[in-house]
């Protein structure tokens, strides 16, 4: 996964924001926050980037898109980005905040979620890791 990742960085939750593409057929979220330190990647403290899926109340029905992740402002994450066609899209990202642990946060529709690499691993001990990886390249 580092090898297709523009950018590995730990960041800040500060916004979720769905927004409708496709000509109103399809929903995308935007997330954004601060970045606490980037492994890989241009240094900025700005984070914004986005994935295909999310949901929406639209004409009083809540509408959900596709497997998704579950962001909450506020919180930490892992986050691999790649930037296609100069637009970031999130490729994977690990919850830094439930006791320490790097593990994939809450899922809208997770079936058939690959398995976590970085379970039971500490954040610290997630972070070397993923350093470590990118630096073979």
């Amino acid at each position: 996964m580092t090898r297709e990742t523009d950018l590995i960085v730990t960041v800040r939750i500060a916004q979720v924001q769905p927004f409708l593409v496709e000509d109103g057929s399809w929903i995308r979220t935007r997330v954004t926050g601060t970045a606490d330190s980037v492994l890989k990647g241009p240094a900025g403290s700005k984070f914004e980037a986005q994935f295909d899926g999310g949901e929406m109340v639209i004409k009083g029905v809540r509408i959900r898109a596709e497997s998704y992740p579950i962001f909450r402002p506020g919180s930490r994450y892992l986050i691999f980005v790649q930037s296609g066609g100069g637009t970031p899209w999130i490729l994977d990202a690990f919850s830094l905040e439930s006791g320490n642990i790097a593990g994939r946060p809450e899922w809208a529709r997770a079936n058939g979620l690959p398995e976590n690499p970085f379970a039971g691993r500490t954040v610290q001990q997630t972070i070397a890791e993923v350093r470590k990886a990118f630096k073979r390249q």
